[in-house]
């Protein structure tokens, strides 16, 4: 019998990639012959006849065990299965010739992604492609927030990393235009929410802007804990300025907790009505909304969220989700177009990422040495401080 192989990340439950992992091998068993891997697995998958491999790649080398078992050859059908955005379309890039040889590309994302993905320089994966959404369970989240604050006296929040992707520089910019607005910053800081290469700098000079303005924060926070989600209610709107954001579960979860949350299109929930739309960098624009929602009747505010939490339910949900996997899984695998129009447009969009490809690895290898020279500074400094250090 034929084999499903999954990968993706292992783990506690209730975190977002790890949570994706259990729901999915979870409902997926009942369907396919199922292996689950994580992957930082050590090995590879030799496919036996009719085996599937569906799972997130590796972006930037062959650590993962997707990567090394995509190039056995012998597989009835290969999937790459990871979140999709192009805003900033380094990480897409990166997995273009993994993609090309991929049977589908399952994007995991909101449908702005998709809706507008011929227009961007990911329109040859278009006819590949197929969209999967983000669930939640809403039991694992219970409502905390059941009221909004008075007018004027309402409050912001952001919670997350300080990823460029996740636009913390607009919601800078937003702060400093609105001093008359409450701007909150839940999220951890530090090396260890860094990544390595070449955005570790950019991500700590996002985190001193946030950090250094009249945005108040509050440190990290884990959703799981009671503590924490009645920390959370004590908000009124969760904020996420994302430019590349694929598809944030704090959009949902914070839905499920009680508060309303605004989002720009580019965190994959377009301006369908079920959340508030603010526009991607003008501060005018977006600063007219937040007053507006600031001063509203809360029983709009109630109503709006009312929408929002009933259309999480019906389409954020785990059994809707592996639907759309299991849909992919089973679809014939779909031909290249073969126009010319077309083989010109893709010639052009490859030259185009794998010159940001390369960029960024002559960028990274800078940024790893001067990291070096940094560590090895900082450990030098440290051993001439300590006494009888040459002993």
């Amino acid at each position: 019998m034929s084999t499903l192989h999954f990968v993706y990340r292992r783990g506690p439950h209730l975190k977002t990639p790890q949570r994706i992992t259990h729901e999915l091998a979870k409902r997926l068993s009942s369907k396919f012959t199922l292996e689950v891997h994580d992957p930082g697995d050590p090995g590879v998958v030799e496919p036996a006849a009719g085996d599937i491999l569906l799972g997130h790649p590796d972006r930037y080398g062959e650590a993962s065990i997707f990567n090394r078992s995509f190039r056995q050859s012998g597989w009835a059908k290969r999937i790459v299965f990871c979140p999709f955005s192009y805003g900033m379309p380094l990480d897409a890039a990166a997995i273009d010739p993994l993609v090309e040889l991929a049977d589908h590309y399952l994007a995991l994302c909101g449908p702005y992604w998709t809706e507008g993905m011929e227009r961007s320089p990911l329109s040859h994966w278009h006819y590949k492609t197929m969209r999967c959404d983000l669930g939640i369970e809403p039991a694992d989240y219970p409502r905390t927030k059941f009221g909004f604050n008075p007018p004027r006296k309402r409050r912001f929040v952001y919670v997350g990393n300080a990823g460029p992707m996740k636009g913390v520089d607009y919601f800078c910019d937003l702060a400093d235009a609105n001093p008359d607005l409450s701007f909150h910053w839940i999220g951890a800081t530090g090396d260890r929410m860094r990544p390595s290469g070449t955005l570790r700098r950019e991500y700590a000079r996002l985190e001193r802007r946030m950090l250094s303005g009249r945005i108040v924060h509050h440190g990290w926070a884990d959703w799981s804990n009671s503590f924490c989600r009645t920390l959370l209610g004590q908000f009124d709107f969760l904020l996420a300025c994302g430019r590349s954001d694929s598809n944030p579960t704090t959009v949902l979860e914070a839905t499920a907790i009680g508060l309303l949350p605004v989002a720009t299109p580019q965190c994959g929930f377009p301006a369908d009505g079920w959340i508030p739309n603010i526009p991607l960098d003008d501060v005018a624009a977006a600063s007219a909304i937040l007053h507006g929602l600031n001063k509203c009747p809360e029983s709009e505010l109630l109503a709006w969220h009312a929408k929002a939490d009933t259309c999480m339910r019906a389409t954020y949900n785990w059994d809707r989700v592996t639907q759309q996997v299991i849909d992919c899984i089973v679809a014939p695998v779909p031909r290249p177009p073969s126009d010319p129009a077309w083989l010109g447009r893709k010639a052009q969009n490859q030259r185009q990422l794998r010159g940001m490809v390369r960029k960024y690895r002559c960028k990274q290898a800078v940024e790893d040495a001067l990291h070096g020279v940094e560590t090895f500074t900082r450990l030098a400094l440290k051993r001439a401080r300590l006494p009888n250090a040459g002993a």
